[in-house]
C-alpha cells in the first residue's frame, strides 16, 4: 500500500513537473508569436511610410517634368515668335530690293526719254506704250512708299511743309547771318571711307549756294570707284549768291584722302596733324607714312585760322542698310582714335549720312517722315556713340545734270548746322566764359 502511494506521488510529481514545463513551452510559444506580430506591425509600419515617400517622389517629379514642358513650350513660343521675325524682316528686305529695282528702272527709262528725242516720238507714234508702263511703274512705287511714311516727323527741320521758297530763304538768311563777322573764318573738315560722298556734299553744297540749276562739279568725283578719288588734303570755299552776284562765305569745307587702313588711306597721326592746323592745303597724303614734321608743308605754329573748327563723319546710308559691317573694323578704330583725341581739344563733331536718295525714297523733302531714314540714323548713333540729333540726312547731286530742289533743301540745312557747330567752337575758344556743350556721347560700339 505503501509502495503504491509512494508510486502516485512519484507519478504525480511527473505530471506536475510535466505540466510545469508544457506551461513554461507554451508561456514561451506566446511570447515568441507576440515578438512576430510586433515585428509585422513595425515592417508594415515601414512600409506605409516608405510607400508615402515614394508618393512625395513621385509627385516631385511629375511637377518637375510639367514645369519642364512648360519651359519648352515657352522656348518653343520665343523661337517661332523669332522665326516670324526674322521671316517679316526678309520680306520687308525683299520688299526694299524690289522697290529699288522699280526706281532704277524708271529712272533708267526717264533717262533714256530724255536723251533720245526721236525715240519719244517713235513711242507716241506706237501709241505710247513705254510712256504707259512708266506710268504704271510710278503709279506702283508711290502706293508701296506710303508704307514707309511716318504719321509724324521724327525731327523738326523745315519751318513749314509746302512752301519751297520761304524753306530755301530760310537757310540762305541763317546761313548769311553766320557769316556776317567777315574776319571769323571757319574750317570743316569731311572724314570718311573712299567713295561714302565727301566730295559729292561739297559740290552739293556749291550747288545749293549758288542757285544757277546747274551742277557745281568743284571736287573731283568718280562714280563706282571704291577707292579713295581725293589724295590731296584740299580745302574748297564756298560762295553764296548776293543780288546779281556772288560773295565767298567765310568757310573751308576740307577733304582729304579717304580712310581705309593704316596702309592704303590717310595716316591717323596725318587726321590729327590736320586738325591741328598743322598741315597745309594741298598736301599730297602718302599712305602708310605721317607727314615729316620738317615736310615744307607742315606749320609747325600753326594759329587759330589753321585749325578744324568741325569735324563731319561721313557715312553711306546704303551701306548701313544692307548689313551691319558697313564700317570696316580699321577705319571704326580710326573714327575711336580720331574721336577720342578731339575731346580732348573740345573740337565738336558730327556725323553726314549720304545717299539716303538710295534708300527707295521718292520725296527728299519728306525725308525726316522716312521710317528707312530714321532706322538708319539710330544706327549711326549708336554704333559712333554720338547723340542721334548730331546725325544729319544727306542726299547729294550725282548724276543730274540740273538741280533738285529737295536736295537743295537738305544740303541747305546740313550746311547751316556745321557752320553753326563750327561757330559754336570759334565762339568758345575766344570767350572762355561760354559754358561747353555736351557732344559725343559714349564710345563707339564694336
Amino acid at each position: 500500500m505503501g509502495g503504491l502511494l509512494s508510486t502516485d506521488s512519484e507519478d504525480i510529481t511527473n505530471l506536475q513537473r510535466n505540466n510545469d514545463q508544457l506551461r513554461h513551452a507554451l508561456d514561451q510559444s506566446s511570447m515568441t508569436v507576440d515578438e512576430l506580430k510586433e515585428l509585422v506591425k513595425c515592417q508594415n509600419d515601414q512600409l506605409q511610410i516608405t510607400m508615402e515617400q515614394k508618393d512625395v517622389v513621385i509627385q516631385a517629379l511629375k511637377e518637375q517634368m510639367k514645369g519642364n514642358n512648360e519651359q519648352v513650350n515657352q522656348t518653343m513660343d520665343q523661337n517661332k515668335m523669332i522665326i516670324q521675325t526674322l521671316q517679316e524682316e526678309l520680306t520687308e528686305q525683299q520688299k526694299i530690293a524690289e522697290e529699288y529695282k522699280t526706281v532704277r528702272l524708271f529712272q533708267d527709262v526717264r533717262i533714256f526719254l530724255q536723251n533720245n528725242a526721236r525715240v519719244i516720238g517713235a513711242v507716241v507714234v506706237g501709241g505710247g506704250t513705254i510712256l504707259f508702263g512708266a506710268y504704271m511703274i510710278k503709279k506702283k512705287f508711290f502706293a508701296s512708299e506710303s508704307s514707309y511714311l511716318l504719321p509724324e516727323p521724327w525731327r523738326k527741320i523745315h519751318p513749314t511743309e509746302t512752301d519751297t521758297p520761304k524753306i530755301k530763304d530760310f537757310y540762305l538768311r541763317k546761313i548769311g547771318d553766320i557769316c556776317r563777322d567777315k574776319d571769323r573764318k571757319l574750317n570743316i573738315l569731311l572724314l570718311g571711307e573712299g567713295a561714302s560722298g565727301k566730295s559729292s556734299f561739297i559740290n552739293s553744297c556749291a550747288t545749293a549756294l549758288k542757285q544757277k540749276g546747274t551742277i557745281a562739279r568743284i571736287a573731283a568725283v568718280l562714280e563706282g570707284c571704291s577707292d579713295s578719288v581725293t589724295k590731296h588734303l584740299a580745302a574748297y570755299a564756298l560762295e553764296i549768291k548776293d543780288g546779281d552776284g556772288q560773295i565767298r562765305l567765310p568757310v573751308r569745307l576740307f577733304d582729304c584722302r579717304g580712310l581705309l587702313d593704316e596702309e592704303r588711306g590717310v595716316q591717323t597721326e596725318d587726321i590729327k596733324y590736320i586738325c591741328d592746323g598743322h598741315v597745309k592745303d594741298q598736301y599730297k597724303i602718302q599712305p602708310g607714312t605721317p607727314i615729316n614734321p620738317n615736310d615744307e608743308n607742315f606749320l609747325k605754329n600753326p594759329g587759330e585760322k589753321n585749325k578744324m573748327h568741325c569735324v563731319v563723319y561721313v557715312l553711306d546710308a546704303k551701306k548701313i542698310q544692307s548689313g551691319d559691317n558697313f564700317v570696316r573694323s580699321t577705319v571704326k578704330e580710326q573714327f575711336k582714335k580720331v574721336k577720342e583725341y578731339l575731346h580732348t581739344s573740345r573740337t565738336l563733331q558730327l556725323v553726314l549720312l549720304t545717299k539716303i536718295d538710295r534708300l527707295g525714297i521718292r520725296h527728299i523733302v519728306q525725308v525726316c517722315y522716312d521710317r528707312r531714314v530714321k532706322e538708319c540714323c539710330e544706327i549711326a548713333s549708336s554704333v559712333l556713340g554720338v547723340p542721334l540729333d548730331d546725325v544729319l540726312p544727306q542726299a547729294n547731286h550725282c548724276d543730274e545734270t540740273t538741280s533738285f530742289v529737295g536736295k537743295d533743301l537738305i544740303t541747305l540745312y546740313n550746311i547751316w548746322k556745321i557752320m553753326e557747330r563750327a561757330i559754336q567752337f570759334v565762339q568758345r575758344a575766344s570767350d572762355k566764359s561760354v559754358p561747353e556743350q555736351k557732344q559725343m556721347r559714349g564710345p563707339l560700339v564694336d
